[in-house]
């Protein structure tokens, strides 16, 4: 059996395929199996994937009659992976020569055995010239991007996807019952996937760069509809107050709710405006204390809500979003409680 599998989603990358795969084939570890899942690519990818088997007995592909996404790719790829480690890796990136050697030397330190293995990454253009990347500093916007040991709280306060699921090596039993949702594309699955590693696992972070990302103008990520991602970090959000709230800080379960509330309101989401905006109120009490003296002073006015995520979006009224007097009478003899 190798010690570890690398799966390689893969759909219409035909021009970079072929540096990704070489990127492994130049790993200073050699006991490894290259899985490619290609999602029924339409230019020479596959031809290219069935040139480099037949170079190399540790490369193996599955070839999709039909685009099943990536989050289903890699899912493929982890029921088939036969390593004792697993990592992922893009077919338009590429990894740098001692990545295998310095990670699996990392995860068998003793003490980290039951860790994921987290590393840096740098972005590049179709040039290959290194660009900017805002998240692979120590924070982002104010919020700081934890990559060592519990970093649960971290990921849920920035709600960003500061965790690459390409810098990562973790073991089968990680995945015991973790998988990639396929319920959503790739960014909000990625941020989910290390999301469900870190409410169960620690981390344990190097420095050293991991792994190449790619950003040629074709990625999944340059296609993206902005609105529908932020829709679907509010679903995780929801799910994640509603299954770890008692594990968030106060400001994490802010943050999120913030997230909610503002997806609800863009929605005109009056059912989940109603509820997440309540639970809001029992959590700051100045912002309830406003709220009833806007009651008092102007009960059929628009709340003015401060979030910057709501940027051009009306206001509601208090009757608009179903909520009455009582309701904030309830939430008042709660926090009284």
């Amino acid at each position: 059996m190798p010690e570890v599998s690398i799966i390689m989603p893969s759909y219409n990358h035909g021009a970079y395929i072929g540096a990704a795969i070489e990127s492994v084939i130049a790993q200073s570890f050699d006991d490894w199996e290259l899985l490619v899942i290609d999602n029924a690519s339409q230019d020479n990818s596959q031809a290219l994937v069935q040139q480099f088997q037949a170079r190399d007995q540790r490369i193996q592909a599955l070839f999709n009659p039909r685009n099943l996404q990536t989050a289903r790719a890699i899912n493929q790829g982890f029921d088939q992976a036969r390593g004792r480690y697993l990592m992922i890796l893009t077919s338009d990136d590429i990894i740098p020569p001692k990545r295998l050697e310095h990670q699996v030397a990392a995860i068998q330190t003793p003490g980290n055995e039951n860790k994921v293995i987290v590393g840096q990454w740098v972005d590049i253009d179709s040039q290959g010239r290194i660009l900017n990347n805002p998240c692979s500093g120590p924070s982002w916007q104010g919020y700081e991007l934890k990559r060592h040991g519990d970093i649960f709280e971290s990921l849920a306060l920035a709600a960003v996807t500061y965790i690459s699921m390409q810098t990562l090596l973790f073991t089968r039993e990680h995945l015991t019952d973790i998988r990639f949702d396929e319920r959503f594309p790739l960014i909000t699955n990625e941020y989910k996937f290390a999301l469900d590693l870190a409410s169960r696992f620690q981390f344990h972070a190097t420095e050293e760069i991991v792994f190449v990302h790619r950003i040629h103008g074709d990625n999944q990520t340059c296609h993206w509809d902005s609105k529908q991602e932020f829709h679907e970090k509010a679903v995780v959000g929801r799910e994640l107050l509603g299954q770890y709230g008692h594990r968030l800080s106060e400001a994490a379960q802010k943050r999120q709710l913030e997230l909610v509330l503002c997806d609800a309101l863009q929605r005109q989401d009056m059912a989940h405006v109603r509820t997440y905006f309540l639970k809001q109120l029992a959590l700051d009490p100045s912002l309830l204390e406003q709220t009833f003296e806007h009651c008092r002073r102007r009960p059929d006015g628009p709340i003015r809500f401060s979030f910057p995520l709501l940027e051009g979006v009306r206001n509601y009224t208090l009757a608009q979003m179903r909520i009455t007097l009582e309701d904030l009478e309830a939430v008042l003899s709660l926090e009284s409680n």
